[in-house]
């Protein structure tokens, strides 16, 4: 087993984007995009509400094990939703960029 200090703290949280314009009730007759539509208010509300999670969740934790995180990347899949949730959820993490994975994506 290895001794304390040489231990890596690792997380990994997947995260669905926000509310869709296309399924929205609201927007049914405006959004006809079904391929990659845009969120709606709400979908960039629960974005914002989840990097303000995350960054509570990663300072409990960093306080727990008693040192900062070396980094945290944040991936997206390219799609015009997910995209945005992820600058959403940047935001209140600090963080300046996100690494857009084109492997991510639906089948």
């Amino acid at each position: 087993m290895l001794e304390k200090e040489q231990q890596t703290e690792r997380y990994c949280f997947v995260v669905r984007h926000g509310e869709r314009a296309d399924l929205a009730k609201k927007h049914l007759q405006v959004i006809r995009n079904e391929v990659d539509p845009p969120l709606t208010e709400m979908g960039l509300e629960q974005a914002v509400e989840t990097g303000l999670f995350l960054r509570k969740y990663l300072q409990e934790v960093e306080k727990e094990i008693g040192k900062k995180f070396d980094s945290v990347v944040l991936e997206s899949s390219p799609f015009i939703r997910t995209m945005t949730t992820a600058a959403q959820i940047a935001k209140p993490l600090g963080l300046n960029k996100v690494k857009i994975n084109y492997r991510f994506s639906e089948r």
